[in-house]
């Protein structure tokens, strides 16, 4: 037995269903070789030459035949052949749209990462918005704390202010009424 590691699965499929054929003398098949070598390469060569003979143009494998059915049989030839034209413009139409559909969804896969970086970014700066604004009302409340105290406090200066200004006008009557010695 023959044991061949890291072979994957598909191989060995391939290999199942593809007949096993043994060559001998040269390029026959086992079961097609006569006996000797020397016929083997006369019937090599005549092999050759009945494939020479059959290559010329427009011969088909009917050579018996009449005009009339190497005629059709040429005309289907023709027809498959337009056929297998027509599919591989088809094949190769299919081929562009794939391509273009590969181009375009990488174009979309990369506006789909900008559109999530922006996303991101955008949801940072809201972030970042709310945090001004809480602290711009935090502000806000310092400052009409501070204000408040300011209003107090120049409240209670204007009102020293008057009580001091009361009583320097009561020591300035008082002083009026004095006689000095």
């Amino acid at each position: 037995t023959l044991r061949i590691k890291n072979v994957d699965s598909y191989f060995w499929n391939w290999i199942k269903k593809t007949p096993l054929t043994i060559k001998v003398y040269g390029g026959m098949y086992r079961n097609e070789a006569p006996d000797s070598p020397k016929d083997v390469k006369k019937a090599e060569k005549e092999e050759k030459n009945q494939k020479k003979e059959s290559d010329h143009g427009g011969a088909s494998p009917n050579i018996g035949d009449s005009k009339k059915d190497q005629a059709e049989y040429e005309n289907q030839i023709r027809e498959t052949m337009k056929k297998a034209k027509e599919d591989e413009k088809r094949i190769k139409a299919k081929e562009d749209e794939v391509s273009k559909l590969k181009h375009e969804i990488e174009k979309l896969n990369a506006d789909k990462k900008k559109a999530a970086e922006e996303a991101t970014i955008s949801m940072k700066r809201m972030k970042v918005d709310e945090d001004l604004k809480k602290q711009i009302a935090e502000l806000k409340e310092k400052n009409r704390k501070l204000e408040e105290e300011v209003n107090k406090k120049e409240k209670d200066l204007k009102e020293r202010q008057e009580e001091l200004e009361k009583a320097r006008a009561a020591a300035n009557g008082k002083s009026k009424g004095c006689v000095l010695l």
